[in-house]
């Protein structure tokens, strides 16, 4: 059962690949990147392969929402759609 978290977050770094070859036409890209690299690295640690240092309950909000906010529907991504 200790595996569980790790299996979790690799299957979301996959989910985040398939959702990026989905709404951006290709597997690599700054969306996949992201969340493949973030999920991948938390998946590492919940194996205890990777230390990170402790941190407060205010910088795990922070990092939820920059996951959050990082995503397509973004509201800091739709600048992009008056250039084209």
């Amino acid at each position: 059962m200790s595996y569980l978290p790790s299996v979790i977050l690799v299957l979301l770094a996959v989910a985040g690949v398939w959702v990026s070859s989905r709404m951006f036409g290709h597997p690599i890209s700054p969306f996949s990147v992201f969340y493949g690299v973030w999920f991948f690295t938390l998946a590492l640690f919940f194996l205890r392969l990777v230390e990170y240092t402790p941190v407060r309950a205010q910088a795990w909000r922070l990092i939820v929402l920059n996951l959050v906010s990082f995503g397509k529907e973004s509201p800091l991504n739709g600048y992009e759609k008056s250039f084209t």
